[in-house]
């Protein structure tokens, strides 16, 4: 018993010491700075730790976009086309959720068509919202930031 203490001791110390340690995102820093504490985001790509970076709620009950891409866990398959795995509805979710919490930035992380594996204008629903409702106020190194017009 005393073994297993320790070792979950010693296990949660050195987590609790990581996460102090990490250097919060660049575009975590600029939507913290830039934004209000009642401000929701929306985050395009999977990176969930810019939410927590810049301490804002999610505009939806997405926090990566596996469901709304079909994205498969542990990295694109050359080839492989992920539509078909898109969970049924998540789009017409998506939607409600936003007129619900109109997410007052949204962050494209993979802001680069060419090298994207899911761009944005691949998703007519997402490409439409950002063209005609936001606009870009920062290029970071995790992506493009864009603010409610």
């Amino acid at each position: 018993m005393w073994l297993a203490l320790t070792i979950v001791v010693f296990s949660v110390a050195h987590w609790v010491g990581l996460a102090r340690r990490r250097v919060p995102s660049e575009a975590g820093r600029y939507l913290f700075t830039h934004s209000n504490p009642a401000d929701r985001i929306f985050v395009w790509g999977q990176s969930p730790e810019i939410y927590l970076d810049a301490h804002r709620r999610a505009a939806c009950r997405y926090i990566t976009t596996f469901p709304l891409t079909g994205y498969v866990f542990g990295g694109p398959i050359p080839g492989f086309d992920t539509r078909s795995r898109i969970l049924p509805g998540a789009w017409s979710t998506l939607e409600q959720d936003f007129a619900r919490h109109p997410p007052t930035y949204i962050v494209d992380v993979q802001p680069d068509p060419k090298s994207a594996h899911y761009p944005v204008k691949n998703f007519p629903i997402l490409a439409k919202l950002l063209a005609e409702g936001y606009q870009p106020v920062a290029h970071t190194g995790e992506g493009v930031i864009y603010r409610m017009r």
